[in-house]
């Protein structure tokens, strides 16, 4: 497994005609607390509207070295037909819900045979148009909400967040040229930049190095590139685990990121409680005790959750698709995400270790007041002892 190296964009513009492959939109939405997983494949099933291509998901290759601890359940949702340009494309519609409360629409839109590379990627800057990304949000929305209401059997918290993320993965397993096709000369393509970043420019050759930073490759006729929001997967061989892989990575991210704001929120909360204990002078230990036991079922809470995220697909031994798989988070910003969050996690527990020194400090503190005015109480019952004898 090699990552590509980086080479000049071939200004001759190489003839790729697209033999095989399809677009497929991914957006990710935040629909549960979490899910029970089974439950909903029970509910999907018994649903004969949404019984067609109910599963779990799985690799199309076997791999020893990547293993998914609760694999997402999918379901088939009604097909969609999709106007891009002057093309306009059957929509194969799929959910996959994941057991920590994310869910994927995917729309999978077949290329038609024999679309040129250059179309392909005037395709992409249609894609990224305002007014598609607009009615995708709108149409995938309701794809959500129907999922959900086709799951909720199985959903605990449910609620359909505003955090959102999209990616569109151009996944192609043929290509036809005049010219020998490998890794080498799709990375090398002109209009490479074009269509992972969804705009028509003079792109530098900076940007394109910074492109192909993110490029990986398991022999010298596959490829794997990961923009921001666009990926290119070229593989003969099948392209689906590669995009299953982005797919988890940014599920992942997804909810990383929302439990991130949740901690925002609530750190936030507990400054203001702290400020308003200490201008109110309110120190009592029912206060600490209440704030102490907040903090530590919170903390406790979001970091089982965190792991729980974080532990939904481990690669091992497998060194191509770990490089895939961390690559993605690299550049969904996943890992930021998780530092970030770990910080926040370590900043309520310090919060909870200073209220249990300081409540135990009062404790001690009324401790010590009580043994002394016992030992006042003691000395003074001896000095009127004492002054009795001396006046009898």
């Amino acid at each position: 497994m090699d990552t590509i190296p980086v080479l000049e964009a071939d200004t001759t513009a190489p003839l790729l005609i697209v033999e095989s492959g399809q677009i497929l939109l991914f957006r990710l939405f935040d629909v549960a607390d979490r899910a029970d997983l089974a439950a909903v494949e029970r509910q999907l099933r018994a649903d004969a509207s949404s019984r067609e291509g109910v599963g779990r998901l799985r690799l199309q290759r076997q791999r020893d070295g990547v293993v998914f601890t609760n694999p997402p359940v999918s379901a088939r949702l009604a097909d969609r037909s999709l106007l891009v340009g002057s093309t306009e494309f059957a929509v194969r519609v799929v959910a996959r819900m994941y057991d920590f409360g994310a869910m994927t629409i995917l729309w999978s839109l077949a290329i038609p045979f024999g679309t040129p590379f250059d179309e392909l990627a005037d395709l992409s800057v249609e894609l990224e148009s305002e007014p598609m990304r607009i009615a995708l949000q709108r149409l995938m929305g309701e794809d959500a909400e129907h999922a959900v209401e086709a799951m909720h059997a199985g959903l605990v918290g449910k609620n359909i967040h505003e955090s959102q993320e999209t990616l569109t993965v151009y996944a192609i397993q043929g290509f036809s040229s005049p010219d020998q096709i490998d890794a080498a000369r799709v990375a090398a393509h002109p209009l490479l930049p074009t269509l992972l970043l969804g705009e028509h420019d003079e792109f530098s050759e900076q940007l394109r190095t910074e492109l192909l930073r993110s490029s990986y490759s398991y022999s010298t006729n596959d490829l794997v590139v990961i923009g921001y929001d666009q990926a290119l997967v070229f593989d003969p061989d099948g392209t689906e685990d590669a995009t299953n892989l982005l797919e988890f990575a940014l599920a992942q991210m997804l909810e990383l990121a929302y439990y991130d704001s949740q901690l925002d929120a609530r750190i936030d909360r507990m400054h203001r409680q702290l400020s308003q204990r200490r201008t109110t002078g309110r120190k009592s230990n029912k206060n600490y005790d209440e704030l102490r036991r907040d903090l530590l079922t919170e903390h406790l809470a979001f970091s089982e959750v965190i792991e729980k995220v974080g532990a939904a697909v481990k690669v091992t031994e497998d060194l191509y698709y770990a490089a895939i798989y961390r690559g993605a988070m690299r550049v969904f910003r996943a890992n930021e995400v998780a530092e970030a969050t770990q910080h926040k996690l370590e900043v309520m527990y310090r919060t909870y270790s200073m209220l249990s020194d300081e409540a135990d400090a009062n404790t001690s503190h009324r401790l010590e007041l009580i043994v002394i005015v016992l030992i006042l109480i003691e000395v003074l019952y001896g000095t009127i002892d004492v002054v009795e004898r001396l006046f009898v």
